[in-house]
């Protein structure tokens, strides 16, 4: 994925190339991008030494040059992400390629350049949006962008309702700015609900959607003004086998974040049962939590 894809995608849906067109294309450029290693010693980040030492590492193993060097200390993320970066950068323009190949003119390309360019510049705002999140703070550039392109961007007064407990759970959200809080129906004759917590700025909510397409536990009401980026669940799977080594730090996030709810629950299951709570009444909130 990434601008170069949807640039194809956006010249296919215009009727002026075809779909085995950009898969060549997007091979050809892969082919003559600047290998991660070269890029590497030439930033000065790692010498000859370490890249032979990396290479026989990774000979033994089914990782990336990258992955290895990780895993090695060899180098940071953040100097992993800084070499990635680099490399989209100077990789050859998927346009380029396509004139060169003779799948479009260059007078027609840069006919619709302009437009495809005015249409894509807000996903470069939403990308710089998407860094500042939890979730996503150890994904490269091109997988912001990406993630820029499948987001919707939502805002909400205070006092709005986001998601409702009981709701099919098929989308999930990440906060730009404002406050929200979390409540939990009683289900007394009133119809009143409970405050669970509040949830701010570059946090997620309702995110284990993407585990389970279940009913949502929960109610979130807007406290202030809020911008909100949401996710569908389709289109975020796909998003994740587009981008395996991005997911893994995603998925990992959200695993912590699940294990420290569980955690919490059992502390206060465990609190409950010393103030004389049934069995019963336990064996019943952790069976709406599981489901």
């Amino acid at each position: 994925m990434g601008k170069d894809f949807f640039l194809g995608k956006y010249l296919i849906d215009k009727g002026l190339i075809m779909e085995e067109d950009v898969v060549d294309a997007l091979e050809i450029q892969r082919r003559e991008s600047p290998a991660f290693e070269k890029v590497s010693l030439e930033l000065g980040l790692l010498n000859m030494k370490q890249i032979f030492q990396l290479l026989t590492f990774q000979a033994d193993s089914d990782l990336t040059f990258a992955e290895v060097a990780l895993r090695k200390k060899y180098l940071t993320q953040e100097q992993v992400v800084r070499v990635n970066n680099l490399i989209i950068d100077t990789r050859p323009f998927l346009g380029k390629i396509l004139v060169s190949a003779g799948n479009i003119t260059h007078e027609k390309l840069y006919e619709v350049i302009g437009s495809f360019e005015s249409e894509t510049e807000k996903y470069l705002d939403l990308a710089e949006s998407l860094k500042k999140v939890k979730i996503f703070e150890l994904l490269d550039e091109n997988a912001l962008e990406s993630l820029a392109y499948i987001a919707l961007t939502e805002k909400y007064d205070t006092g709005e309702t986001v998601l409702k407990e009981g709701d099919e759970a098929d989308e999930f959200f990440c906060i730009v700015s404002g406050s929200l809080k979390i409540t939990k129906n009683t289900h007394d004759t009133e119809g009143g609900s409970c405050y669970v917590g509040s949830i701010q700025a570059n946090d997620v909510f309702g995110e284990s959607c993407i585990f389970d397409r279940g009913r949502r536990t929960a109610n979130v009401i807007t406290e202030t003004e809020t911008v909100l980026i949401k996710f569908k669940r389709t289109a975020f799977i796909n998003f994740l086998k587009y981008y395996p080594k991005s997911s893994i730090s995603i998925l990992i996030f959200m695993v912590q974040r699940l294990m420290g709810r569980l955690e919490r629950s059992d502390r206060e299951l465990a609190c409950e049962k010393k103030r004389g709570i049934s069995q019963s009444e336990i064996d019943a909130v952790l069976e709406e939590f599981f489901s």
